[in-house]
């Protein structure tokens, strides 16, 4: 283990147990500052369990924003690092029609108005820093109250209800703007054109996934005779987030299913941004999420894995998410936040090559059949002639050796992994 390796494990160690015996931040201070990660190109967000650090701390890390629920006194913090996630936007009453019906034809849309207000007062009451004046850094709404292509064929006029819950969509972020203005980048959970799926992906080619708009999400994106634009809803997001979180677990589903999550991953990132120039931002767990196993945790070759494919594959940005902010002194749950952090680390020495000026993103094939061939994966990215490159096979056994031959622009590059291990290197064009 390298010197740089070595400091960063005691580091995150420190914050380990820092976590189990509520040691103070000022134990680990002259340790953080030996990280790097604070000139990450990427955006990278942290929505997950309190660790007794500030915010600098979380930005020697590697976070740019940190979410005022994972923060000890979000008050003191100032507001430009503070990322919210807007909860409840349809369901902030359990009465509330939109959220039970999932219909924009109801008669009880009046009440959200005030029920919006009182929630963003409640945040700038709350986590705002009163000698601050600067904006809050970003918020995402969390809205997830429309019907599917199934549900949809129960209405009657599946245009008209296209329209109005486009439209419907709109007013939460449309009053918002208008009358609590003060975030500087605005997102909606989930709500991207390609939405998440698993079983369908067979189902489509990836000419058709990428140019067919047919199944695209008729929340972002309209077609008139043929023409597709991002709606009304779209054009006011700064950035699309996409989740794609961890179902199968090997010890209760086919471990050849639960292998495909990198593949699965890949795929909603790139089969968003073959539709739209914004920004993708990726919102994942370190959790599982299926019935059989859920809340167990994914293991660190997953999160590696995660967070190198996801940067070589293109993502903007991560949001580090998890549902419950409360403090954990789970030592797996540490170690699998150590990973995502060395990582992070690892690819900042190799920053140039995520500044978005002159790449070329090299991916021999596509995430739709990287999933269904369930196939070993390959992605990277050149500039200034030279590549960086990185592989694995998540289907491989433990000693199993998977020789990867990648010719590339008259290079000839012999890989060979021994199980699931990852590759990661940097070539000379």
């Amino acid at each position: 283990m390298n010197r740089r390796k070595f400091q960063i494990v005691i580091i995150l160690s420190f914050i380990a147990f820092s976590c189990m015996y509520g040691q103070s931040s000022k134990d680990y201070d002259i340790l953080l500052e030996q990280t790097n990660n604070e000139s990450f190109p990427k955006v990278l967000i942290y929505d997950a369990p309190v660790l007794p650090i500030n915010y600098v701390e979380y930005k020697k890390l590697g976070f740019d924003y940190i979410s005022v629920y994972s923060l000890k006194d979000p008050k003191s913090v100032p507001n430009d690092v503070k990322y919210i996630l807007w909860t409840g936007v349809a369901s902030n009453d359990a009465k509330s029609k939109w959220s039970v019906e999932k219909s924009p034809f109801v008669d009880d849309i009046g009440q959200y108005a005030k029920r919006w207000n009182d929630r963003l007062n409640y945040y700038m009451v709350t986590y705002n820093n009163p000698k601050d004046k600067d904006d809050f850094g970003i918020i995402v709404l969390d809205i997830e109250s429309k019907k599917n292509s199934a549900e949809l064929e129960k209405e009657r006029d599946i245009v008209e209800y296209k329209t109005k819950m486009e439209k419907l969509y709109r007013y939460p972020l449309e009053f918002a703007k208008s009358e609590h203005n003060n975030y500087k980048i605005w997102s909606s959970y989930s709500d991207v054109p390609v939405e998440r799926n698993w079983w369908g992906i067979p189902k489509k080619t990836w000419a058709e996934w990428t140019s067919d708009p047919s199944h695209l999400n008729y929340i972002t994106h309209s077609n008139s005779k043929g023409r597709v634009t991002e709606t009304e809803f779209s054009n006011q997001l700064d950035v699309y987030t996409v989740s794609s979180y961890f179902f199968y677990n090997p010890e209760f589903y086919n471990p050849k299913t639960a292998n495909q999550y990198l593949g699965y991953l890949l795929f909603q990132l790139e089969a968003n941004q073959a539709w739209t120039e914004k920004p993708v931002y990726l919102y994942y767990t370190f959790k599982y999420q299926a019935s059989e196993g859920r809340g167990t945790l994914i293991n660190k070759e997953m999160v590696k894995n995660s967070v190198i494919f996801a940067f070589l594959s293109g993502a903007d940005g991560i949001v580090l998410y998890d549902d419950s902010r409360k403090a954990t002194s789970d030592s797996d749950y540490h170690l699998l936040l150590r990973t995502f952090i060395e990582s992070i680390s690892e690819l900042q020495k190799y920053s140039d090559y995520f500044i978005d000026k002159n790449v070329f993103f090299y991916k021999p094939d596509n995430a739709r059949d990287l999933f269904t061939e369930r196939k070993y994966i390959v992605r990277g990215i050149e500039k200034n002639n030279k590549l960086l490159l990185a592989a694995t096979n998540p289907f491989a056994k433990n000693n199993e050796v998977t020789r990867i031959p990648i010719y590339y622009k008259g290079k000839f590059i012999d890989i060979r992994l021994k199980g699931k291990e990852l590759f990661l290197e940097e070539f000379i064009l």
